[in-house]
């Protein structure tokens, strides 16, 4: 028999979905962005259609480090050209737009540009920032769990510990592996100990079965959170509503006289074509799934 504790054994909670905090700017976080446009030292109210166009370095690799070419990169060995771009209209004063900055943090930004056009009028903005992300912006962090189909909650002392007591009565299962061989023995896998191989017997599922059940009655201790309480993001893409987990705030002074119209040219989308990449490339594409969204 096997002793407690001694085998490698990955724990699954069906239905659920643990959400983790932001790792870094390079995932694809849903972000509520409220945009302010001024103009004359007044809130403008008019239609803004603009881009951010960020110059600098985009990376090779996803940590911008692997790539022998990150690595010059970061002492600034590289001449900058054109590496994020996304496009937005700001209806009226504080508009809000759903821009998730995906792939905004991976790479070296040396300025950003805002290229506008309202009313027939086209306008610049230069060298407005050097990071692609808005720089005031706030983690919602808006619930710590979810179910799908707009079910959220939030972890409680109670739940804690009855998700706690679980895990030491799954812990007792392993005594009810039994060894085997894996060359022989088709169902002789996913348990290893001390360099052998354990499969499950009957009553090692029928004590796992127990505790799943005990583990899904935790979820009564849950504490349920509103979904109107909860700011949502809109995938442009396809339309569908997720919880917001970073909102920001974009402040722009359109001025007065363009004196060179040449630096101003039509407005055209120009976005990185990887920026929406699959789900193995980002955590949070794999949240979407569970929503009934896509990456």
């Amino acid at each position: 028999m096997v002793k407690p504790g001694h085998v490698i054994v990955v724990l699954c909670f069906a239905g659920l979905l643990f959400v983790p905090a932001p790792v870094s700017a390079d995932e694809l976080w849903p972000t509520t962005t409220d945009i302010f446009f001024e103009k004359d030292g007044l809130p403008y109210n008019e239609s803004v259609q603009f881009t951010v166009n960020c110059y600098g370095y985009g990376c090779k690799s996803w940590d911008c480090h692997l790539d022998p070419e990150d690595r010059l990169a970061q002492n600034g060995n590289y001449s900058p050209e054109l590496y994020y771009s996304y496009h937005a209209t700001a209806a009226t004063y504080g508009s809000r737009i759903y821009e998730p900055y995906y792939h905004a943090g991976r790479g070296y930004t040396d300025y950003c540009n805002l290229e506008g056009v309202t009313k027939g009028e086209h306008f610049s903005i230069l060298n407005f920032s050097q990071s692609p992300l808005p720089k005031n912006c706030t983690d919602l962090n808006p619930f710590q769990m979810s179910g799908g189909r707009g079910r959220y909650w939030n972890y409680t002392p109670k739940y804690d510990a009855c998700i706690n007591t679980t895990r030491l009565e799954r812990q007792v299962c392993n005594d009810y592996l039994t060894v085997c061989d894996s060359r022989t023995d088709t169902e002789c896998h996913g348990y290893v100990m001390n360099g052998n191989n354990f499969k499950e017997t009957s009553a090692f599922r029928s004590c796992v079965n127990r505790t799943d059940e005990k583990r899904e009655d935790c979820k009564e201790l849950l504490q349920p959170v509103d979904p109107a309480t909860l700011v949502m993001w809109k995938d442009t893409r396809d339309g569908n509503e997720l919880p917001s987990m970073r909102a920001c705030e974009l402040r722009f002074t359109i001025p007065t006289d363009n004196p060179d119209p040449a630096i101003s040219p039509a407005l055209e989308l120009t976005l990185d074509p990887v920026r929406y990449a699959s789900p193995v490339e980002s955590i949070y594409c794999s949240l979407l799934s569970l929503f009934g969204a896509r990456c």
